[in-house]
């Protein structure tokens, strides 16, 4: 069996779909003290439900990569986020501002400052 610690470092905006109503986030993390980079795209929707499909997601790509497929003991996998009842709060703060953002760019009827909105937008990013 094997056990491992995932900790989330950072997460960034990549890209934003406006007209698929969708954002795409870089996020950072450690694995095995290796930092790791994944890209992963979200609808805009409930953060509550990002939180969960985020963690879920960071957990399944490595759990696929840590298996081992000819050993049947060493391929049970434990994987852990690090400090989970403390990052959870903090991504959920992060995904309902941003989308609050989100929300607000979308609604701006006039061109004054639609530029420098949208590159605030693309520039959000979280440090854990």
């Amino acid at each position: 069996m094997k056990n491992f610690n995932i900790e989330i470092k950072k997460i960034e905006v990549n890209k934003l779909f406006l007209s698929e109503n969708k954002i795409g986030y870089d996020v950072y993390f450690n694995f095995n003290d290796e930092v790791k980079k994944m890209y992963i795209e979200f609808p805009i929707g409930d953060p509550e439900s990002i939180v969960r499909m985020l963690i879920s997601e960071i957990k399944r790509k490595e759990k696929i990569a840590a298996e081992d497929e000819n050993d049947v003991l060493q391929s049970i996998v434990l994987m852990r986020i690090n400090n989970q009842e403390n990052v959870e709060p903090r991504l959920m703060d992060f995904f309902t501002k941003f989308q609050n953002k989100v929300k607000s760019f979308r609604s701006k009827r006039t061109a004054d400052n639609y530029i420098d909105m949208y590159n605030s937008i693309i520039r959000e990013r979280l440090e854990l």
